[in-house]
């Protein structure tokens, strides 16, 4: 059972998707399609080789959705138009609050 501050959390996720999602098509490798609502962003990162002294900014293009909008799990591989861009799932990340972010690249 979710305490009030993991349902304020899910409520305010919820909000944010409603609010900035667009709508995006899932299609898994498989070719079946899902229409959701989804927020596109660039992220930009960090990373720290072990062998260089100097951190390398790395950005990705990542989508977050409810996984309740998609017909089947997702999985690296399927495909993600979004704004006209096609995209490819690379990584993917499932939350037990019922949010998935994807990885894609064009």
């Amino acid at each position: 059972m979710a305490t009030a501050s993991d349902q304020a959390f899910l409520d305010m996720e919820s909000a944010c998707l409603d609010t900035f999602g667009e709508v995006v098509i899932y299609t898994s490798p498989q070719g079946v399609e899902s229409e959701l609502v989804g927020i596109v962003s660039e992220v930009e990162s960090m990373m720290d080789l072990s062998q260089s002294l100097v951190p390398v900014q790395t950005t990705e293009t990542v989508l977050e959705c409810r996984t309740s909008d998609l017909t089947s799990d997702p999985v690296v591989g399927a495909t993600v138009e979004a704004g006209g861009v096609d995209y490819r799932v690379s990584r993917v990340s499932k939350s037990r609050d019922g949010v998935v972010k994807m990885v894609l690249v064009k």
